[in-house]
């Protein structure tokens, strides 16, 4: 499916961002004023703007398809002032939205304040934003159960102490992923506990939508909703096996439904009658000192037996993602290597095989706990022993480099290269430090690949290749490089070449090309891993010198947009000004170039 266009309407008071699927026939939108919050998912004919086909409920900053975040030391006012509400519950205030404690809302707060963004970015086929989310309640931190924040010019705009970013791309007509990030930017450590990521909270018929009242779970069983809770709610936990749950209107005949990767199963839904209709995972994670967390979840639009038949198709095509720590890359190992990295799946990995210069090597096996990785991509039902650790014997390798790819296949027979890495085998004074090959007297590029130096050619006639830069012919903005001066398929030529050595001696740095595919973006980078794991380390364009020198005197630098998702490097020094006044930002010398 071709990128899909976006859009920006403004309207009421309010700006709105639209993504639209590759046909055209179906659009998503977030408001700016709430924190990016997901105000619109329905059909792109119907009108524009957010149009009576909408499935989301966009009537206040509390609703949307949006993040929460709870702690459960300091879950209510009273007691989240020091973190007592587990060991003195007493201090709590009454049990009510009216007198939550730490709480991060993405779209605002109580006083119907919304917590705007950092920053925005539409791309052709992408929606990304950042926001740091106010606090539900401004009076969170007080040790008496007073009501007033929203009268307190200060604290109804009270910002919370963690970021935000939501990526939002459509995967096929019906589907949207939403890629969601949480940083921690304080030393505090807020436990595990049920979290919002995402709730969806769906039309309920107010300004002509339908009224999605009646919730099923992945088997099609209705789930009543109607245990009493707080504020007049109705309240139901449910299991859901598929990891799903939809919000459909009384004919089933149109609605919208979420499915989370992890594929928990543990599900919550909230009700009142002509009010709202609700359905999240009951997700367990803690928000930790400094850290990240990172998940996926899928919107879908349509009936029920729509949303059933994409999200099975969606559920059994997942594949596996991961990384590996060691070795690094362009590392130096002896007859054995040490091999360590991670891999998840939403249903499991039956196979992780090591493949090196395209052949078959070695079956992996998961055999390590990885808690880092499992706070990281939290809920995933093969947590925590998604590590592996296995010693590799190389000793059959001739010197110096080669490449080590790892590919994962899960149970329903999807493979993923989650890692492409080179390495050396033998002594690297051998293999870049002859005299032969390097003489030491400014020029820093030796060819000495295959371990015998006397085969080499003079450093100072080291072959050198030109680079040439492609743009993404649609009009977006995804910089590619290349050996052809033909710019690849879908790409137009721009900019001017440079130059970059053949091969690596010493002091050289490798010049990666990583690809995004949900970021639509090329990233140049001296690490392979960078980015990981979105971006994947796709082929090594030449090499370049980590010092300036006489052979080697031109910078080349890195920048990127305004939004993240357009990276290149230039030797260009007038290139540099005109970029930083279009907006770009310098990401500093990656290397220096003949």
């Amino acid at each position: 499916m071709s990128p899909g266009s976006t859009e920006t309407i403004s309207a009421n008071g309010f700006t709105d961002d639209f993504l639209y699927d590759g046909t055209g026939y179906l659009k998503i939108g977030t408001r700016r004023q709430w924190g990016a919050s997901i105000i619109f998912f329905g059909m792109s004919q119907a009108g524009p703007g957010i149009n009576s086909s909408n499935a989301i409920d966009s009537n206040d900053t509390g609703r949307e398809v949006q993040v929460a975040l709870y702690d459960p030391t300091r879950i209510l006012q009273g007691c989240a002032w020091n973190a007592s509400c587990q060991s003195n519950p007493g201090a709590a205030c009454p049990t009510s939205i009216t007198y939550l404690g730490w709480n991060p809302v993405q779209g605002g707060n109580q006083c119907n304040i919304g917590s705007g963004i950092e920053n925005v970015s539409l791309e052709p086929g992408v929606l990304e934003a950042s926001v740091r989310p106010l606090f539900w309640n401004p009076d969170w931190e007080a040790q008496s159960c007073v009501d007033s924040g929203c009268s307190d010019p200060v604290k109804k705009t009270l910002l919370s102490d963690v970021l935000y970013t939501q990526r939002l791309r459509f995967i096929s007509t019906h589907v949207v992923e939403m890629q969601m990030t949480v940083q921690n930017l304080s030393n505090i450590d807020h436990p595990v506990t049920h979290q919002e990521f995402p709730t969806l909270y769906a039309a309920y018929g107010k300004n002509g939508t339908s009224n999605l009242k009646v919730l099923l779970d992945s088997e099609g069983n209705q789930i009543p909703i109607d245990q009493p809770a707080n504020d007049g709610f109705f309240v139901k936990n449910f299991s859901s096996p598929g990891g799903w749950a939809t919000l459909q209107s009384a004919g089933l005949d149109y609605g919208v439904a979420i499915y989370y990767e992890n594929r928990l199963t543990s599900f919550q839904g909230w009700q009142k009658s002509g009010v709202f209709n609700n359905v999240r995972s009951l997700f367990p994670f803690g928000v930790h000192a400094l850290g990240t967390v990172r998940a996926r979840a899928y919107l879908v639009l349509g009936n029920y037996e729509t949303v059933k038949g994409v999200i099975s198709e969606l559920d059994n095509s997942l594949p596996p993602f991961g990384n590996i720590d060691s070795p690094a890359e362009d590392s130096f190992v002896g007859d054995s290597m040490a091999l360590a990295g991670w891999v998840l799946d939403n249903k499991g990995v039956i196979t992780l095989t090591l493949f090196i210069d395209g052949e078959e090597h070695d079956n992996l096996l998961l055999n390590t706990a990885r808690p880092d990785v499992c706070k990281h991509y939290p809920g995933y039902a093969q947590c925590n022993q998604v590590g592996f650790t296995n010693s590799i014997d190389v000793s059959d390798l001739t010197p110096c480099q080669h490449i080590l790819e790892i590919v994962a296949t899960d149970t329903d027979g999807n493979s993923r290269t989650i890692v492409r890495r080179r390495f050396a085998v033998g002594d690297p004074v051998e293999c870049f430090t002859d005299a032969e090959c390097y003489d030491g007297n400014g020029c820093t590029i030796d060819t000495c690949l295959t371990g015998n130096c006397n085969y080499a050619p003079s450093p100072c006639e080291a072959p050198t290749h030109a680079i040439y830069r492609y743009n993404l012919a649609t009009g977006g903005t995804d910089h590619m490089f290349g050996v052809s001066a033909e710019a690849a398929p879908g790409y137009v030529n721009e900019g001017s070449p440079f130059t970059l050595f053949d091969e690596q001696g010493p002091g050289m740095l490798p010049l990666h090309q990583l690809y995004c595919a949900p970021c639509v973006d090329h990233l140049q980078s001296a690490s392979a891993s960078e980015g990981a794991p979105q971006y994947v380390f796709e082929e090594t364009l030449g090499y370049c010198a980590a010092e300036a020198s006489e052979s080697t005197p031109h910078a080349l630098k890195r920048f990127f947009s305004a939004s993240g998702s357009d990276h290149f490097v230039t030797i260009d020094t007038a290139e540099w000004e005109v970029l930083t006044g279009a907006g770009y930002t310098e990401d500093g010398v990656v290397c220096y170039t003949p």
